[in-house]
């Protein structure tokens, strides 16, 4: 029998077999053959499904634990393996997967899934792991079908640690035959191959502990009895690398006496030197060196290894010699310093006379004391090749006394209108050993009195590297008159043809001749710097040059000073602050002319000036309480070059007090931007004069003249004026 279904009762049929709603009223019962089979299936499945949900539904849901945690592990970068183990349990017979997952931290919050290559509870560990990577991170996640919830396993750490490099080679130094006496030490050192092994450490070892022990771990053997030993180095790595080196120990015989030769009384002069020769007993001594001292250097010293003795001041000293293999014998010498002075006590008012160029020398073993000139000194033979000076300090010339900042000259100097012929220096880098910083007759002078002398410097010149003139190249709170320098000075900064640096001191009557030039800054006629001094009655007749900044005809640079009552013939040229008597000034001028030619602004390397000043008396005014008073521009020319340079025929700048100063009318003034256009005696610019004018014009009352002193001076109509 076929079945009937009321599509009315089951519409959901009409809908599954396209039975219009129009047409259902007209087919109340339809014959279902066509349809038959499917009605039926239908009916079954939903009874079972009806069935089936049932049963689930009271069917509880399965849990998952994690019985095993994977352990972390280490690795070794190369050849990576082993692996990662998760073990886990669920409540209900349902089947359990895995899926393991990389971590960038410890944390199993998030990671990346590693695919299909990762679903077991066995997870192995990639082999490509490197040591620049690590540590590694990973973690699993359990699931089961029946609706569990997942769980995640906790992080693994993987860590990969760089392979083992062996020891391969063991090198001992040192590479020569190591003798050490008995008792005594000596070090062993142990470098491995390749450079980078692992375990780069060695155990030491003696083969003779009879003859010798060593310290495992630093190397140091110590000799125990006389003879060969073999001492070993051993690699720590397991390597099973050795190396050995043969050990001679022999036996020590101490220094038991020590005779001092010459025999007898050793008499030495201040300046001089004498040697003494220590003979050690018995003569198969295992050291027989000694080391000498002085037990009073105010009278000698002594070189520590060769025993040379070298005077200082007159008296008696004792020289030691010790023995250096610690048997504590010494031997005592006797020495009679004599001083090379027969005349004066060194005292200010009975100071020792100088008469010969070894005297001369000696000043330098008692530089607080009082010297006089008691003729003029001739350097030549004494520096020349066969001489006692040229013995001493070779092709760097004479060594100035007072060499630099611990070794200072404050005593004083009378040239007693004297001079002082063919000095040079050539100390200008390679040849200075003797540690000079500062190069003249003097280095470093403070507190001291040089006067009424003359220093006339050889051909060769003075060659200093910073700190150079040719009486001194520092002095400090010092007062240096009547004294005058011929010949050429030159260096690198502060050179000056009397002084190199000057600070809290006078200098008066002086005069220089020779040229100087430094090939960086600062250089002037009496000096290439001046800090707080005053210089007045002074004239520079040489020419004057500083590759860079600061040259000057009296000082290539000043800071609150006065120069009064000076001139300055030559020719002063400079890259930038270029003056006829100051480059670079901050203080007062008073009462001086230039008459040589001034160039600012280029060097011999072409390099062109940059914000330079040029000026016929000064270059550069810097701030402060500056004044230019009743000067005189005589040069011929004032030049400069460059971009954003200033000249002007008086000074290069405009910040100081003009009173009173005059310019050559027909002064020739090229390059720069000039000053305000116009002239005057309150101007950089000056009001004109003559190139040489009239005695009676000098004496002029200001404004008819330039008003100077007949007693300071000497006029003569036709010359320019002359310090008396």
């Amino acid at each position: 029998m076929i079945p009937i279904i009321d599509i009315k009762k089951y519409p959901i049929f009409a809908v599954l077999f396209k039975i219009k709603k129009r047409n259902v009223n007209k087919v109340n019962l339809i014959s279902m053959k066509r349809i038959s089979f499917f009605a039926t299936a239908i009916i079954i499945l939903m009874t079972v499904g009806f069935i089936s949900c049932k049963e689930d539904k009271d069917k509880p849901t399965p849990i998952i634990t994690i019985d095993t945690q994977p352990t972390d592990a280490n690795v070794t970068e190369g050849s990576v393996s082993g692996s990662l183990l998760v073990e886990a349990s669920v409540t209900e017979s349902v089947t359990l997967r895995y899926q393991w997952y990389s971590a960038t931290s410890a944390s199993n919050n998030s990671g990346t899934s590693l695919g299909a290559d990762a679903r077991s509870a066995n997870f192995t560990i990639p082999a490509t792991l490197m040591v620049a990577g690590s540590p590694y991170y990973y973690f699993c996640e359990v699931s089961a079908t029946g609706g569990a919830e997942p769980k995640r396993s906790s992080t693994a750490t993987v860590t990969v640690t760089a392979a083992e490099v062996k020891v391969s080679e063991i090198t001992i130094t040192p590479a020569e035959v190591v003798s050490v006496a008995v008792g005594e030490t000596a070090t062993l050192t142990a470098t491995v191959a390749p450079a980078d092994a692992t375990n780069p450490n060695v155990t030491w070892s003696s083969l003779n502990i009879a003859r010798a022990a060593i310290d495992a771990v630093t190397g140091v053997i110590t000799g125990v009895s006389a003879g060969e030993v073999t001492i070993r180095a051993t690699a720590n790595d397991d390597s099973g690398i050795t190396a050995d080196k043969n050990i001679t120990v022999i036996s020590i015989i101490k220094v038991s006496g020590i005779t001092i030769d010459p025999i007898g009384v050793v008499t030495v002069a201040v300046g001089e030197t004498a040697t003494l020769t220590a003979t050690v007993a018995p003569v198969g001594a295992t050291n027989p060196n000694v080391t000498w001292s002085s037990h009073n250097t105010a009278h000698a010293i002594v070189d520590a290894i060769t025993g040379v003795v070298t005077g200082v001041s007159a008296g008696e000293v004792t020289i030691r010699a010790t023995a250096d293999d610690g048997s504590g014998v010494t031997a005592d010498k006797n020495v009679t310093v004599i001083s090379v002075f027969d005349q004066g006590d060194g005292s200010e008012s009975n100071p020792y006379i100088i008469n010969t160029p070894a005297q001369l020398d000696a000043m330098r073993y008692n530089l607080s004391a009082h010297y006089k000139l008691g003729n003029d000194i001739d350097l030549t033979a004494y520096l020349a090749d066969s001489g006692a000076g040229y013995a001493k300090w070779g092709e760097a010339g004479w060594l100035p006394i007072g060499v630099n900042y611990e070794n200072i000259f404050t005593g004083s100097l009378d040239g007693a209108d004297h001079k002082i012929v063919g000095i040079w220096i050539n100390r200008y880098s390679d040849n200075n050993s003797d540690d000079a910083e500062m190069f003249g007759l003097f280095g470093n002078i403070e507190g001291a009195t040089v006067k009424n002398l003359g220093v006339e410097i050889a051909p060769a010149g003075i060659k200093g590297y910073f700190h150079a003139g040719g009486v001194a190249g520092f002095a400090r709170d010092c007062n240096i008159t009547n004294c005058y320098t011929t010949g050429d000075v030159s260096g690198v900064g502060y050179i000056g043809g009397l002084l190199g640096s000057i600070r809290y001191s006078s200098i008066s009557n002086c005069y220089i001749t020779g040229d100087i030039s430094a090939t960086m800054n600062n250089a002037g006629g009496v000096a290439g710097s001046g800090e707080e001094s005053n210089i007045s009655k002074c004239y520079t007749a040489g020419a004057v040059s500083a590759y860079y900044r600061g040259a000057g005809g009296v000082l290539g640079i000043t800071r609150n000073g006065s120069i009064s009552n000076c001139y300055v013939t030559g020719t002063v040229s400079g890259f930038q602050d270029v003056g006829g008597i100051v480059g670079s000034n901050s203080g007062n001028i008073t009462n001086c002319y230039a008459a040589g030619a001034v160039i600012g602004g280029e060097n011999t390397y072409g390099l062109q000036g940059h914000d330079c000043h040029t000026g016929g008396v000064v270059g550069f005014i810097g701030r402060g309480d500056n004044s230019i008073i009743n000067c005189v521009a005589l040069n011929p020319s004032v030049m400069t070059t460059g971009t954003d340079t200033h000249i002007g025929r008086v000074a290069g700048g405009l910040d100081a007090e003009f009173t009173n100063n005059w310019a050559y009318s027909a002064m020739s003034n090229e390059g720069g931007t000039p000053f305000p256009s116009g002239n005057g005696s309150a101007h950089v610019n000056g009001a004109d004069c003559e190139a040489v004018p009239l005695a009676n014009w000098w004496t002029n009352a200001p404004p008819a003249g330039a008003g100077w002193s007949e007693t300071i001076w000497t006029f003569t109509d036709g010359q320019l004026p002359k310090l008396k």
